[in-house]
Parts: C-alpha cells; structure tokens; sequence
C-alpha cells in the first residue's frame, strides 16, 4: 500500500472495475422490503413537494425541537420516491442500494491510488459485503448514510484527480460536497480527508506536503464555514440531537467495540447458518473472525509499511467524528449504520494483506451477510402483514382512531414499528386518513408501567376502537372490560408551554377532580403514536374530601415535602413522564393526547407493587399540548 505517482489518472482502469456495482447490488438486492422505523414520518412529510422543499430553508421534517437535521436532499428524494411509486417501499430501498452500488465503484477507484488493481478491487468488493451495513441499505431513511456517501466519494474522486492533474479547477469538487453537506452531517469531515488525501498523494514530504494538501483543500474548508453558519441561521444553533453523552473513556471503547463488530460480524448476528448446520453456534466461529484482524498488523509491521497502516487509520478516525455522541451506545448493533463510510478505510486493510487473506475474510462473512439478509427478509414479511391486515380493517370502517397492541418496535437487531405509528394508515401508506396508536408502552426498559400484564389481552378502551394481533396477520378486537364510571372535571386541559410555565411557576393552578368519587390511588395513561406512558400516583385529594383530585404540579414535578416522586412512566432510571413526552410533542402529528384516569388501590407487599382499578372513566380526556413542550421541559429542569 502506497499513494501512486501523480501521472495515475493516465493509467487506464480495469475494465472489469464496472462489476463492482453489481457486487454490491447482488448482495443487497431489494428482496421483499418494507417500510419501518420513521421511513412513515420521511413519506407522510415528503408527499407534498412544498412541504419537502421547506427543508431546504428549515429543519428536516419540519422538526421543532429535540433533533434539529438540515438534510434537504434526503427529503427530497423521499418526495421523488413517493411521486414515483406511492406507498410502496420497493423503490425507496432500490434507490439504497444503488446509490451502494455508486459507492463500491468509486471506492474501488479511490483505492487504486493506494492499492494495486486486485488489492483496489478486493478492498471494494469487501466493503460492499460488509452485513453492518444492513441499516443503511435496509432501511428507507437509511439512505441517509448510503446517498450522501455516494456525494462524499465524489467530492473526494474529483479532489483527487484534481491533485493528479493538477488543475485548478475546483467547481466540481465543490458542487459534490454540497451535495454532501446538504445530506448529512457526516459530509462536515470531507475538508480534513482531502486534506490528508492531497499531502498522501504529494511526491513531496513532511511540511511542504502538508502545505499542498492545505492548499488545494482550502476551498472545502471555506464551504464548510458558509454551510456552518448557514446551519445556525436557518436552525438557531448547529443541530443534532440534544440528547448526546461524551464521556471519553465510554467513546473511546464504544468505538473499539463497533470496529471489532465490523471486521467480526459473527459477534452480533444470530448464527442460523451454524446452528442449521451443527445444532449450536460454536464459541471457536466467533474467535476465528479475529484472525484478519490479527493478521493485518503482523503483515504491516513485518514490510515496514506500518506509516501507510496509519494513514488508513487515520482516515477511519477522520470520519467517525461525527459518531462521537452514539460511540457509546454499541448495545444496539443496529447503530452500526453510523459506520457506512468509515468503515471503507477498513476493508483496504484487509486488501492489501494479500490475496490469501481477503478470500479468509470473505468467507468468514459471508454467514454472517446471509443471516442479516434473511432476518431482515423475515422481518420485513412480518411488518408488511401487520399493515395489511390494519389496512383491511380500516376499508371495513372500523371506527378510528384504532388503538393496537401488539405492534412490534423491533426484531432483534431489525427494527420495525417504532416511530410514525399515527401515518401508518393516511397518505400515502393509505387513502383513508385514520390515526393509530400503539397500544404499548412508548419504550421497553425495565419495572414500565402497563395497563395489562402478562399474557392479558387488552381492555375495549372509550374512543375508536381497540385490537391486538394473534399472530403477525390476524387482528382480534379486544373485549368490555366494564367499570363503575369515574367522573372527571374538566373532560379537557390546556397544557400549552405558556400554561404550564404559569403552573411551574405557581401563577395557576391546574388540576383534575373526580365529584362522588374518591379512590386512595390513580392510573393516568397518556396515549401517544409511539406508545402509552402510564403511570400510578396518590389521591392528592385532602382527608375528609369526598372527591378525589389531581394536582398536575405535584404530578410532573413530585412534592418533595411529602416524600412524592414526579410521575413516572417506569420505576426504574430516569423514566419520568415529563421527559417521556418530549418525543411525542415533537413527532406526532398531532400534540392533543388521549388519556385515560383510572381509580383504584395498590398492592404495595406485591413485586412490583400492582394497581387494581375500581373506576374508570367512560370518555377519553384530552389533553392539549403545543411544540414547545421540550424548551418548557429544560426550563423548568434548568437545562437552559
């Protein structure tokens, strides 16, 4: 491995470079996809062509708060897709894998300029192959990874012929990292790798490589200082997640614990083909996938070229800056999406290992690329009957809003119906326009509050209609689970941030309270798309008072005098309904929730405790929110 003369562009390609898109094409084929996760918010938005192009000039998707995403492109491309084949999700994961195809191809040209031809065209081929790209050619909104890269290698194609011809010519460079910028913020890193590409690729050394490199990439950094202040502009600050952890000693493992999943896929995919063939997956499958990566340092360090080793690393380095904020979450192996572009420096290592060892490495995924494809092609059948048989009922005029339980936020590493639930049945998924909620809890952890427990199916809840799956096709109405009536006052509250604030603030009192009926405990249940958050609190109500009562400031906030916590939605971590519903005001199409009150006692000798309810109330309350709902939440928690 070492950077080619500047006269490389002179030197024709292989002809049998073109089969490198169909290398990737033919291991990533579209077999029967479909949509999950927030691909039904990126289609619902994207469907009106003015809508999409309010991005270009605003947040994507129009967000208000928690994630603020300058991504224009990709919502375009969404509207593109839906113009061309509506709901159907065949295109939208074609277009994935294509754009993947455009990238193996100009990766195995970028390679050649440090790579002989076969080394170039393995390094690709490899890349190509690698299972952890699943969620970003699996996945519609995936392609948020898969096109801009396509942009990212064009910028550094075009940089690097440049270097090679030495033009001054620079628009083309340019226009292709616009692209990029105007597609993901993983394009921020492109100035600092022409930088180092074009003092790689200098006959000259030391200092004055540098100077060159800088020289020639100092266009690239002055873009990325407009696009950077353009950003703040149209955003209000640079964007992102707000939810971000840096913990140093966490990154810097997380980032070895994702580079060891991507070179040894066998830790993290489930072995079918193992288990088929010998009964079990054998702990020695799992070892024998370090073997490369154990090999590559030995042949590096054994011809001295442990330098251009660095390099390599370096370039992996370069790009994984901007993952700095999720390196720590490696337990969701569906995260390796992040890694789609980093993870091209990795594979030259193994290339320029030698013949012998990328066979090795191709045949120690090659398992591994077969599972994550059937995973995803039986969880995707899965998905794909599950709105069917939605879609069935609504044509048959159940009464809307459904509320379902049993919709599945993911399978094992594939994720599923997580977010978006309320566009699953309106345009362009479904002409009827009708609202669905997920009759679950809005996350999974550990001692969440449920309205059922165990095997129990689902109660008739006092609005729509309610239903749970038997099996991944067959949806079953859920039965009458009659209760004295809980009269309530009011039937529906302002909680809009400006009310709220008043509340915090003790300028108002806002509250709910049940005439004639007074129980020791309360379940309120707040229904969002996503998933319910439930939670079980004390009669706020004074001794002697026949009504029970509802202080909702005691509620959020607990009352530290009488040893209440704030509402939570889990009894364990930090699951409080106040952060609980910072997503859902932000995503849902609508911020005016359902909810359901509930009264009742509490087992506390019980683990965990548990609520029986006694009364419940024969309408939903409604409870009417605003998108400012997440400032209100860090303002009063004194995060701003």
């Amino acid at each position: 491995m070492a950077p080619r003369s500047l006269d490389a562009s002179a030197e024709p390609v292989p002809t049998w470079f073109w089969m490198l898109p169909l290398v990737a094409l033919v291991a990533w084929w579209p077999l029967e996809p479909y949509w999950q996760s927030d691909d039904f918010v990126a289609l619902h938005y994207a469907k009106d062509f003015g809508q999409a192009a309010k991005d270009l000039i605003g947040p994507q998707y129009g967000a208000t708060d928690i994630w603020l995403f300058w991504r224009p492109l990709i919502t375009l491309s969404f509207w593109f897709d839906a113009t061309v084949a509506g709901g159907n999700p065949w295109w939208s994961h074609f277009s994935n894998v294509l754009a993947h195809g455009i990238s193996t191809l100009l990766l195995g040209l970028l390679w050649l300029r440090l790579l002989r031809p076969g080394g170039a065209f393995a390094a690709a081929a490899l890349w190509a192959m690698m299972p952890g790209h699943a969620g970003s050619l699996c996945w519609a909104v995936g392609r948020v990874d898969s096109h801009t890269t396509v942009w990212i290698l064009l910028t550094l194609w075009t940089f690097v012929r440049g270097c090679e011809r030495q033009s001054a010519r620079q628009w083309p460079t340019l226009l292709w990292f616009a692209a990029a910028l105007a597609s993901k913020e993983l394009a921020v890193t492109v100035p600092a790798i022409c930088t180092l590409l074009g003092a790689a690729l200098d006959p000259g050394h030391g200092p004055t490589a540098w100077r060159r490199g800088g020289f020639r990439s100092w266009p690239l950094w002055a873009l990325l200082g407009g696009y950077l202040l353009f950003r703040l502009t149209v955003l209000g600050r640079f964007g992102g997640y707000l939810a971000a952890a840096y913990d140093p000693i966490a990154m810097v493992a997380g980032l070895a614990d994702s580079a060891l999943d991507l070179v040894n896929p066998a830790r993290w995919t489930s072995g079918e083909l193992a288990r088929a063939a010998l009964g079990h997956v054998p702990v020695w499958l799992t070892w024998l996938g370090y073997l490369p990566l154990l090999l590559v340092p030995w042949f590096f360090w054994t011809r001295d070229r442990l330098p251009e080793m660095g390099l390599v690393l370096a370039l992996f380095l370069i790009a994984c800056a901007p993952l700095a904020a999720f390196l720590a979450g490696t337990d969701n192996h569906h995260n390796l999406r992040y890694f789609y572009l980093p993870s091209a420096a990795l594979t030259g290592l193994f290339a320029a290992g030698g013949r012998w060892l990328v066979p090795i490495v191709l045949l120690l995924w090659l398992p591994s690329l077969i599972d994550v494809r059937s995973h995803q092609l039986q969880t995707d059948r899965t998905t794909a009957r599950m709105h069917r048989a939605l879609q069935r009922e609504v044509d048959e005029r159940a009464p809307a809003p459904l509320f379902v339980a049993g919709l599945p936020h993911a399978h094992g590493q594939t994720v599923q119906l997580h977010f978006g639930i309320d566009r699953l049945l309106r345009p362009p998924f479904h002409a009827a326009d009708v609202g669905v909620y997920a009759l679950r809890p809005i996350v999974e952890v550990p001692g969440v509050l449920r309205l059922t427990t165990g095997d129990e199916a689902p109660f008739l809840l006092p609005l729509g209609s309610t239903w749970f799956f038997v099996g991944s096709d067959g949806l079953a109405r859920a039965p009458s689970s009659p209760l004295p009536d809980l009269p309530v006052e009011p039937a529906e509250l302002d909680l809009g941030s400006a009310n709220l604030m008043a509340m915090a603030e003790r300028r108002r009192v806002i509250g709910l309270r049940t005439p004639g009926v007074r129980t020791p405990f309360f379940r309120l249940t707040i229904f969002t798309a996503t998933g319910y958050l439930c939670s079980v609190f004390a009669n706020h109500a004074a001794e002697g008072q026949s009504a029970g009562e509802m202080d909702l400031l005691r509620w959020f906030g607990g009352d530290p005098s009488r040893g209440e916590d704030a509402a939570r939605y889990a009894l364990t971590g930090d699951a409080y309904v106040l952060r609980g519903l910072e997503v859902p005001t932000t995503l849902d199409l609508s911020t005016r929730f359902p909810v359901l009150l509930e009264g009742g006692t509490v087992d506390l000798q019980a683990v965990p405790p548990t609520f029986t309810p006694s009364h419940r109330t024969r309408k939903m309350l409604q409870w009417q929110f605003d998108r400012e709902f997440p400032k209100f939440v860090r303002r009063v928690l004194g995060l701003e």
